[in-house]
């Protein structure tokens, strides 16, 4: 199809067929090709004998059944419901949206993952989507869970799109195609993490009329400002491998060569950032500080769904391990409960947020600390103001200003640290205005984090699985952890390239500056420039007598996702960081 945004024409490329070989590790639930059936998985049933999930009731599952959408695209579901219902009764759905691949077939799998997410075989059906409920968890509860591999995708019809409306008016027709089925009792709801959630967004943007409740369980909601562009700055290299994933029998939107043709916003941009603001549904939203995609788009869509009935809870480990966590299964279930079977279970009294807080290092986690809304209102911003001279973190600027230089292109760190008197929690969004030169360039890419140290200056990182849980998969120290982001968080980051630094004032906030990306503003060499870097939101405890280290770099300060995804080199020369006076560069902090 010619796929058109506001008149601009969406480039495409090849998609690799279901039946290409993943490579190793082999994908266990391999590719099997079309099988338009009707079975039942009798109870105890397993996918994989000796190693999956048991069914635990009589399943019915319909494989590959063809769904018409709006423009007569035909795409392929499958649904799992309970194969012992009366023929007249009626039960409510939850769809589960994506390009992964149905009944399990998909890659990436946790197959893929360092020590499978903490998630033994043995927890799931191997029918569930990657990233999505497990049939085996919501069928037993008196649920339809319908699988949907999105257009153009595996033996769905059409050729891929990434998030967007189009994929949004995708996923509405689907909701309210179940919403009509039989056995469906009207209500649908959406549920699952990442690409999954950020389906969500962009359906439930639609408002379809059969759709109830949404579980966006951490989703990035913009992909040029949160990932692919964030700040102005190409991260295309985990794209670049999440899209060697991809399968199915016609073409897939080229994002890659749309970032060479428009590398600022436009219309095809903004059309990837979702109208949360049109989400009208009871909500249940979930967050996490580690992953280096959904942070800021989850707790976006929790501040501007427009309905009073939403939730948000922040959980501080890797999002798969915490999506099959049986505990998390049963309060998303209850939430399902309230407003999809309409039950009077208490779900209301939840507390609105739910607060984890990183201790990091060998100290565990603050989980479940109740908060009235997000940002928390109780909130304190404190400016604390970098100083050239003597490397801290001081509450008030220092009177004469300074330049200090640092070689853009070197793999070294300029940090600036604060230790705590008192016990301190942060919780919120930070920011850093930065002053900035440089002599050797007209642009610069410039990368920022925020590090806990403990009480003797050394610094500290969370571990994003308990590990306990972690033993169980032949890891039996910290240090013997991988150094990947995915597996450990140093703490939350920003970015932003010099010429991208334009703020549009309407849709900022005092902590939260929103940066349009839609022109270039080069600088003068050695012309000195304010750089006002969103850092993503944090969740850190402090014990007196630990610290607060605000790090600058030349270059990406996450670990990488998976290894050998790095980050291309677009610095030249030496900066100059000012500091005092009138270049009074702080971090700005939330204190509750």
């Amino acid at each position: 199809m010619v796929y058109n945004v506001g008149g601009i024409e969406v480039l495409q490329r090849p998609i690799l067929a279901p039946e290409t070989d993943n490579g190793p590790p082999k994908n266990k639930f391999h590719y099997e090709g079309l099988q338009e059936t009707s079975t039942v998985l009798p109870k105890g049933h397993q996918k994989v004998p000796g190693a999956s999930a048991a069914a635990p009731c009589d399943v019915r599952f319909d494989r590959d059944v063809k769904v018409a959408l709006r423009d007569g695209t035909r795409i392929r579901v499958d649904i799992f419901r309970p194969a012992d219902l009366p023929a007249d009764a009626k039960i409510p759905a939850i769809v589960a949206w994506s390009p992964y691949g149905n009944h399990g077939v998909g890659f990436p799998n946790l197959e893929y993952l360092p020590y499978r997410a903490c998630v033994p075989e043995s927890r799931l059906s191997g029918y569930e989507k990657f990233e999505g409920p497990c049939p085996y968890d919501f069928v037993p509860r008196g649920y339809a869970l319908v699988n949907a591999d999105s257009r153009g995708t595996w033996d769905s019809e059409g050729d891929m799109v990434f998030p967007g409306t189009q994929e949004g008016r995708d996923g509405a027709d689907l909701v309210d195609w179940v919403g009509e089925q039989e056995w469906c009792n009207g209500k649908v709801g959406m549920a699952g993490n990442s690409w999954l959630a950020r389906a969500i967004w962009f359906t439930a943007a639609q408002q379809p009329k059969h759709l109830a409740a949404i579980a966006p369980w951490e989703g990035l909601s913009d992909f040029y400002r949160e990932t692919f562009c964030r700040g102005g700055v190409p991260h295309t290299a985990f794209w670049a491998a999440n899209g060697n994933s991809f399968r199915g029998r016609s073409k897939m939107e080229d994002p890659f060569s749309m970032l060479d043709k428009y590398p600022t916003v436009n219309a095809y941009w903004e059309d990837k950032r979702a109208a949360q603001e049109n989400i009208t549904v009871p909500s249940y939203t979930l967050a996490s500080y580690s992953t280096m995609l959904h942070v800021y788009g989850s707790v976006r869509g929790f501040r501007e769904i427009n309905c009073q009935d939403k939730w948000l809870r922040f959980h501080p480990w890797q999002e798969w391990y915490d999506l099959y966590a049986p505990a998390g299964v049963v309060d998303l279930a209850k939430f399902f409960d309230r407003y999809l079977k309409g039950e009077d279970n208490g779900w209301e009294s939840t507390p609105r947020v739910r607060l984890a807080l990183l201790r990091m290092g060998d100290q565990d986690p603050i989980i479940g600390q109740e908060e009235e809304d997000y940002p928390i209102p109780r909130t304190q911003y404190i400016k604390y103001y970098l100083n050239n001279t003597t490397k801290s973190l001081d509450l008030s600027p220092p009177n004469e200003s300074t330049s200090l230089e640092y070689l853009s292109t070197s793999e070294g760190i300029l940090g600036y640290d604060i230790k705590f008197t008192d016990a301190t929690q942060l919780a919120g969004y930070p920011k850093l205005e930065l002053y900035i030169s440089c002599d050797g360039h007209d642009d610069m890419d410039v990368f920022v984090q925020l590090r806990k140290l403990d009480k003797d200056g050394k610094e500290l990182n969370q571990i994003n699985y308990p590990m306990q849980e972690l033993q169980k998969f032949g890891i039996q120290k910290r240090e013997d952890v991988s150094w990947l982001n995915i597996v450990r968080h140093l703490g939350p980051s920003g970015v932003l390239r010099a010429s991208h630094r334009e703020i549009d004032e309407s849709k900022s906030t005092h902590f939260d500056p929103f940066h349009p990306h839609t022109r270039e503003d080069k600088i003068k060499r050695g012309e000195i420039v304010k750089l006002e870097i969103g850092i993503w939101p944090m969740g850190i405890a402090f014990e007196a007598g630990e610290g607060l280290r605000v790090c600058i770099s030349g270059h990406s300060l996450v670990l990488p996702e998976y290894p050998g995804l790095t980050q291309d080199q677009y610095n030249v020369g030496t900066w100059k960081i000012h500091t005092g006076g009138e270049q009074a560069s702080f971090v700005q902090v939330p204190k509750i």
